[in-house]
């Protein structure tokens, strides 16, 4: 206990030399409660200590609402300062006088076994035990529930407590600043919930430029600052302004399991180092660097996000979600913004990526939106979808996995990107894909190992392999359509391609050499584009396919029609863009004569470039041929596979 004392006057003669907490002259503090409200609290208190329950909701508010904090744009060029935080209760201004026992507005701290921090802008006062003020410098030495309120205009909360218990700070409308340090460190505890009371908002905002007290030292260099494990839940809102580094920064795990939280920083926006975890209702994130990371590399285990519910809105400089092991989404609803966004003209001298997982990313629920100007989501190890929505415009790649990716549902819409999807290991098992790509739509081949990628993949491997095995893949390419560098099976599913309109590229691409294939075996396949580098199915396939290679190109829009020379209508497409070959396989491709027709006209369904149903209209028979092997060629052009 001596030992704890002495370090309190430290503390106090610390916040003296800093700045924070200097004028010590005692000012009054504002309540606005009436007396329904504190019967409700008294109430809801005791569920809470009963069940520690995240759900609960604590309503205890006050009326302070003159603080504001502005901060700097930390590079991303948007105004990060924010104007005052109002209280939601706003009909009373009662004074607190410490001298006057038993104040009819306030909990009876000692006997409800809660403390009462006052924030009375320059000084801080407490009711009950486990916590010590000085000055504008408060410290909670032991473990408890604090009900904390007020406005404390230049001071430190501070958490630095021996034992291993539960410390519960219960944020009720306040708004801390500090000008010299962090206003809310926890220096040392068990563990640490920040409960934020219903129907209030808190802010804090850290200093600009940072006293410490010895040279080299680092920490806290956040609004919230954080040693030890930290939950936040609750029912209020939480306003978090980093104005010198982060806005919250802890050094442990953090759980984001309740309130609606605001975190506005020039470097990152939320940082848990061992973990992040929400299941929070709200988080919006405008950060100079990274969004929301997780960054421990020391230790197996550690150095991951988790999303499971709840909204989380990230504009970030850098990355928007970022960890150092894996990302796992199962809910949720999720937009991100990184690095300005896919239409950037700014050059990028940062990972700017939407999400960032570097050993893996997996995503099996919730609806993501991402506008990012780098990859949309990376990973320099894998990738995996079962399930969710994506909707991704990329400046680079939409899914970019240095060794595999694995999708085996959900819904994937790329609206603009360099590369749809590239990978060494690329499996589709189901979901439904849609993809527009300035470059390839699907690219299999090799990056360079440090989490960039060299186009083109470097050089032809049989290592390098894209399996489709069902779902819905569309494209609308600038590049290759399906590019591997290696091989390429289709097992099933519907695949539909709008190719290059260019001879340098090819609606379908495999590894150059006469050793690679594309094995046709199964599902649905029309991919239309260019012909100077279009590929049909290798001979090694179970599947008819038949690529046709037209003498003139064909403009958008115009309808390739096939038919077997019986009549029965095989295939009515409409490509998006001009066209001189088409790639056909399906199941009911059989040994045969068949026709070919262009333009016509049909009253059947429309959608994605396919026609269903309906009767079709000749227009124009281009050719009739006969499909006598399971890799039919009809007209020249492209290279020999």
């Amino acid at each position: 206990m001596e030992g704890k004392f002495i370090y309190l006057i430290f503390l106090g003669c610390l916040a003296a030399f800093t700045g924070c907490g200097q004028d010590a002259n005692l000012s009054v503090y504002d309540a606005a409660l009436d007396a329904g409200a504190d019967s409700g609290l008294r109430a809801d208190l005791d569920s809470h200590l009963d069940d520690g329950a995240s759900s609960d909701r604590i309503s205890y508010v006050d009326a302070n609402q003159d603080d504001s904090a502005g901060m700097p744009d930390g590079g991303t060029g948007k105004d990060l300062s924010i104007g005052p935080d109002q209280s939601v209760v706003t009909d009373s201004s009662e004074a607190h006088d410490e001298s006057t026992a038993g104040d009819a507005n306030l909990p009876d701290c000692e006997t409800e076994g809660v403390t009462c921090i006052f924030l009375n802008h320059d000084s801080i006062s407490v009711t009950g035990a486990g916590a010590v003020a000085d000055g504008a410098v408060v410290t909670v030495v032991k473990a408890g529930v604090f009900l904390i309120s007020g406005t404390l205009d230049d001071g430190i909360i501070t958490v630095d407590t021996t034992d291993s218990g539960l410390v519960r700070l219960l944020l009720n409308g306040i708004h801390a600043s500090c000008s010299t340090s962090s206003p809310l460190f926890i220096m040392d505890a068990g563990d640490v919930e920040i409960h934020l009371v219903a129907g209030t908002t808190s802010t804090l905002a850290d200093a600009v430029t940072y006293v410490y007290a010895e040279a080299g030292q680092d920490e806290p260099n956040a609004a919230i600052f954080s040693k030890s494990d930290l939950d936040i839940t609750g029912d209020g809102t939480l306003v978090v302004n980093g104005r010198y580094n982060d806005a919250i920064n802890v050094k442990d795990g953090l759980d984001i399991l309740g309130g609606n939280i605001v975190a506005n920083a020039v470097d990152d926006g939320i940082r848990g180092k061992d973990n992040i975890t929400i299941l929070g209702d709200s988080i919006t994130v405008t950060a100079g660097d990274n969004g929301i990371k997780s960054d421990n590399d020391t230790e197996e285990g550690r150095g991951f996000i988790e999303i499971a519910s709840g909204r989380v809105n990230v504009t970030s400089g850098g990355d928007a979600l970022t960890a150092q092991r894996s990302i796992d989404i199962h809910g949720g609803d999720i937009k991100l913004v990184s690095g300005g966004g896919s239409g950037s003209s700014s050059s990028i001298d940062i990972s700017a990526k939407g999400i960032k997982g570097l050993e893996s990313v997996v995503i099996s629920a919730g609806n993501i939106e991402i506008d990012s100007a780098d990859d949309g989501v990376h990973s320099d190890n894998a990738i995996f979808v079962s399930g969710g929505s994506c909707l991704i415009a990329s400046g680079d790649d939409a899914f970019h996995a240095e060794e595999t990716l694995e999708i085996s549902g959900g819904v994937i819409n790329i609206t603009k990107s360099y590369e749809g999807l590239e990978s060494k290991l690329i499996t589709i098992d189901d979901g439904t894909i849609h993809i527009v790509s300035s470059d390839d739509g699907i690219n299999v081949a090799g990056g360079d190992g440090s989490g960039g990628w060299t186009p083109g993949g470097g050089g032809s491997s049989a290592a390098y392999i894209l399996t489709i095995n069902g779902g819905l893949v569309w494209m609308n390419a600038g590049g290759d359509g399906l590019d591997s560098n290696g091989n390429m099976v289709i097992n099933g599913g519907t695949v539909l391609v709008n190719g290059p309109t260019d001879n340098g590229n090819g609606p379908i691409d495999i590894g150059d050499g006469s050793g690679y294939y594309f094995r046709m075996n199964g599902g649905l396949v029309v991919a239309a584009g260019s012909s100077g580098m279009a590929v049909g199915n290798s001979t090694s396939s179970t599947q008819y396919g038949v690529l046709v290679n037209l003498s003139a190109a064909q403009t958008a829009g115009t309808i390739f029609h096939l038919r077997a020379s019986s009549g029965t209508e095989m295939l009515t497409f409409k490509p998006a863009k001009k066209y001189q070959s088409v790639f056909f396989s399906s199941p009911s491709l059989a040994s045969g004569s068949y026709d070919v027709y262009l333009n016509g006209s049909s009253s059947g369904v429309l959608n994605d470039n396919l026609i269903t149903g309906g009767v079709y209209t000749p227009g124009t028979k281009y050719t009739t041929f006969s499909a006598t092997g399971v890799a039919t060629r009809v007209g020249s052009s492209g290279p020999p596979h």
